[in-house]
C-alpha cells in the first residue's frame, strides 16, 4: 500500500470556453468581495484567506 502524503499545491484561475459553456477555475470580484468559482455548475467557491476551505 502506498502511503499518503498531504501538501500544498498552487493553482491559478483558468477558463475554457466550449459551445458557450465556461469551464474553469473564475475569478471573481464583487463589492467588499472576492472569490474563485469552479464552473460549470456554481457548487463550490474558494475565498480569502485560500487556505482551502470552501463553500458550497
Amino acid at each position: 500500500m502506498e502511503s499518503l502524503t498531504i501538501r500544498t499545491i498552487d493553482v491559478a484561475p483558468f477558463s475554457v470556453e466550449r459551445d458557450g459553456i465556461a469551464f474553469g477555475l473564475i475569478y471573481r470580484r464583487t463589492e467588499g468581495s472576492e472569490y474563485v468559482e469552479v464552473l460549470p455548475g456554481n457548487y463550490m467557491a474558494f475565498y480569502p484567506p485560500w487556505n482551502g476551505d470552501y463553500d458550497t
